[in-house]
């Protein structure tokens, strides 16, 4: 339950974050949803794991960790520093990676061709011009008289 109102303020405050101060063009928050809150889920993992699961992975708990046999991942709460450093690191380069590579591969193509319409175009929607019709109708609203 903590871990989920972290990601709810995180989501929203990464929504505004991205728009209002980064300028990030991100209509549909992606960047918050999968990219920040991936990275708190990912952290949390070095946070709050109470050794309950993990056994086994990568040699943890397979002889002795923490000092009892069968041990499972043991998070920052629990006693285990560095699995939270691990955490924290793995996430961070993940993220990293992926921010990189995206913003290369946009680079690339948006060279090639632009990927921006018309200014006309965006004011007036993608609606038309990309699928031939309006995405909310006048005619699809029905009334129902009783």
């Amino acid at each position: 339950m903590i871990i989920g109102i972290l990601a709810g303020f995180l989501v929203c405050g990464g929504v505004l974050f991205n728009d209002r101060i980064a300028k990030i063009d991100d209509p549909c928050g992606a960047i918050s949803v999968h990219g920040f809150c991936g990275w708190l889920g990912a952290v949390c993992v070095g946070i709050f794991a109470d050794g309950t699961y993990g056994t086994g992975w990568n040699g943890v708990g397979t002889a002795i960790y923490l000092g009892r046999a069968s041990q499972g991942v043991t998070g920052l709460l629990h006693g285990d520093t560095r699995q939270f450093l691990c955490q924290l690191f793995g996430a961070t380069l993940c993220a990293g990676w992926a921010f990189g590579a995206t913003y290369t591969v946009f680079w690339v193509v948006n060279k090639v061709k632009s990927m921006r319409v018309a200014p006309e175009v965006e004011l007036e929607g993608l609606d038309i011009p990309e699928f031939g019709l309006k995405g909310y109708p006048e005619d699809a609203v029905v009334t129902v008289e009783a």
